[in-house]
């Protein structure tokens, strides 16, 4: 698996509230869509700080994710941040998914298999 994270600073005077509602929206579908997909989550930092997680099966989806990202903000949500974000991607190492029913302890996946 492989995941990218973006951080972004919000412009002065940007909505949180309407900058999450306008993602889940219409970002969520076309982030959805690309090969790969595993995940997308959007959070509210703090301190004007927005950050997005994107996890896909392969290091291809999530490169795309970040093309379709940036021409998506470009177009479509430019006015709520103070300029382009931070990118991280990179392989994941481990992760752990909550309990599944009839299980008391998380699902530990291998990224490798």
């Amino acid at each position: 698996m492989y995941a990218v994270i973006r951080r972004y600073r919000l412009a002065e005077g940007a909505s949180i509230e309407e900058l999450m509602a306008r993602v889940h929206r219409d970002f969520v579908p076309l982030v959805g869509r690309v090969p790969g997909f595993v995940a997308f989550h959007a959070l509210d930092a703090g301190d004007g700080a927005v950050v997005s997680v994107s996890v896909f099966d392969g290091r291809e989806g999530a490169e795309e994710s970040t093309r379709l990202s940036a021409d998506h903000v470009g177009q479509e949500l430019a006015a709520f941040f103070a300029g382009p974000p931070e990118i991280e991607q990179g392989e994941v190492g481990a992760h752990a998914l909550r309990p599944t029913a009839g299980s008391e302890s998380p699902s530990i996946l291998n990224p490798a298999g």
